[in-house]
């Protein structure tokens, strides 16, 4: 071994294999390996690929697939006004977080982006906040669900993404 040195964190000697270090090989695999992140069986009903809708079972709410925007809160309810949809409340949009938080690559930005939604039913939803209905505590804000950690938070202004909801 000698002309090696071992990387930060390794003595000289120790985890090398093939003159590449053990941990080296072990980030790879756990970085090339796809984190599946999927709802309970029986959560959705039966969903093709190219459906535009999803229904809940648990909850009775028939879902947009897709995102929309980034828009206002206000341009987002019109948007969702009518047919019986509408910008769903914070509750409503936090059983869409998933709580096994994963990996996924964003076709948007070309990177891996850590996602906390189910990639099956939801499928290339944005690693960001979301409006909802719901006030906040501060007057003219509105609780916002970020699918990227799965946190709430609250906004007034700004340029945000959102999701459709009916009940069914």
């Amino acid at each position: 071994m000698t002309g090696r040195r071992p990387l930060p964190g390794l003595r000289r000697g120790e985890g090398w294999v093939g003159g590449r270090a053990r941990r080296i090989a072990l980030v790879a695999l756990a970085v090339s390996l796809p984190a599946l992140a999927n709802a309970p069986a029986d959560q959705y009903s039966f969903f093709a690929r190219d459906d535009t809708h999803i229904q809940d079972n648990f909850t009775h709410l028939d879902w947009d697939r897709g995102a929309s925007g980034p828009d206002t809160q206000a341009n987002a309810a019109t948007a969702c006004g009518g047919a019986g949809k509408r910008l769903p409340t914070v509750k409503e949009l936090l059983t869409l977080v998933d709580e096994n938080v994963h990996e996924e690559f964003d076709p948007g930005t070309k990177t891996i982006v850590t996602k906390a939604i189910d990639p099956n039913a939801f499928p290339q939803t944005p690693a960001v906040e979301f409006w909802t209905s719901t006030l906040g505590t501060n007057a003219g804000k509105f609780r916002t669900v970020d699918f990227e950690s799965g946190v709430t938070s609250q906004r007034s202004t700004g340029l945000l993404a959102y999701r459709c909801v009916k009940d069914f």
